[in-house]
This record gives structure tokens, sequence and C-alpha cells, in this order.
């Protein structure tokens, strides 16, 4: 079956942001005094923001309105911290940018489907100039369900107009791995956030996109 479509994670799949998630992120739960290890941090890398901090602050007694304002306090803190962060620091994989050009010119649709928010996916289309290159830009933002419900990415195929047997999802966490198994399109995965024994569920496993053959044939 040739592909039509690829469909790309952000964070970790073209820019190398998770070192500075980790960072931001861990300081972030310090500031809230959310008890946090790398083991609990595995779990969420992937998934939307509303997930990130709520299920923690729930579990330290937080309710109702309470819950809700601290929760968007550590999101907002998230996101400033971060943002001033990335204008600076934040650099694409490398030749990853040539990859997505090579991929645009073979006349593949491109997309990006990131459970990071709206105003970073932008900057990050806008600071390396690669917006025009993809015909679909969803965030977290733009879905109910964060990864790993296969939301964001049947939402993609479809604003595509593809199918999921069309369609190539490149993926590097482990919520996201689920939801692109979970959406039924062919995807691979690169090793730039997790070894390859917890990436065993793709369907191809590579070092990082600039790995990505020229031609889909699967």
């Amino acid at each position: 079956m040739y592909m039509k479509a690829i469909i790309f994670d952000m964070d970790g799949v073209i820019v190398d942001s998770e070192p500075i998630w980790k960072i931001i992120n861990f300081r972030v739960y310090k500031e809230f005094d959310i008890p946090m290890d790398d083991k609990l941090y595995s779990i969420i890398i992937g998934k939307t923001e509303d997930e990130v901090f709520k299920p923690f602050l729930e579990k330290k007694g937080h309710k109702g309105k309470e819950l809700e304002d601290l929760n968007q306090k550590a999101i907002q803190r998230r996101r400033k911290l971060f943002i001033e962060t990335a204008k600076d620091k934040l650099e694409l994989f490398p030749k990853a940018k040539e990859k997505i050009i090579e991929l645009n010119k073979k006349g593949y649709k491109l997309a990006i489907a990131t459970s990071s928010f709206k105003q970073l996916m932008d900057l990050v289309v806008n600071k390396f100039h690669i917006r025009k290159y993809f015909e679909v830009l969803y965030s977290g933002e733009d879905v109910v369900n964060g990864k790993p419900n296969p939301e964001i990415y049947l939402k993609t195929m479809k604003k595509l107009g593809v199918k999921a047997h069309e369609t190539v999802i490149i993926e590097d966490s482990i919520q996201g791995l689920k939801a692109a198994k979970d959406s039924g399109a062919y995807c691979i995965a690169v090793e730039t956030t997790n070894p390859k024994d917890k990436l065993s569920s793709a369907d191809k496993i590579i070092k990082d996109i600039s790995y990505l053959p020229a031609d889909f044939d699967y």
C-alpha cells in the first residue's frame, strides 16, 4: 500500500524539546508541591496539558474550583517558562528540516499533531520556517481527549482526507505510540526519548527522523 500522508508528533520528533520540558516540568511540580520522579514523569510524556498536573493535584485533595484554578495556574506557569526558554534554546533535530522539505517535494501530505499548546507549535513552525510544508497543524488544544487516545490522529487524517492505511505517524513517546497504533496508521518510532525496548509496539523503529525513507510503500 502506497502511503499518502505523514503525520509528525512535534516534541521529541521534530524539535529536541524533551530535555527542556523535563527540567521545566519538574520545576513546576516542585513549585506546586507535587511529588514527582522519573518513573511517574515517563507516564505523562505525550499527554495533554490538562493531564499533566490535574491528576496529581486531585490526589493531593484539591477539588472543584480550587482544583481548576490551581491546574490553570500550573499550566500557565509551565507555558511561560517554556516559551521563555524555547525562544533561545530550542533546536530542531539534525537534518529534520531537510527531511521535511524532501518529503514535501515528494508530494506527501504532511501534518503536525502535537500534545503541546498552540503557542508553542506556532513558535516552532515560525522560528524554523517550516509552516508552509504542513497542510494541517493540530495542538493539544484542538482535541478533547489527549494521547494515548487516538483522537488527534483520527482528526488529522480526516482533515487531510486520507485513510489510516494510507498514513504514517512518527512518534517518540509511549503515550503517543499507543495513540498512533490505535488510530490504525502505520507507526514509526524514533529513539530520541525512549529506548528500543519501550518502543516495541511500533511498526518500525529508527534513530531519528533523518533516517526516514524518501518513499513509503508498506
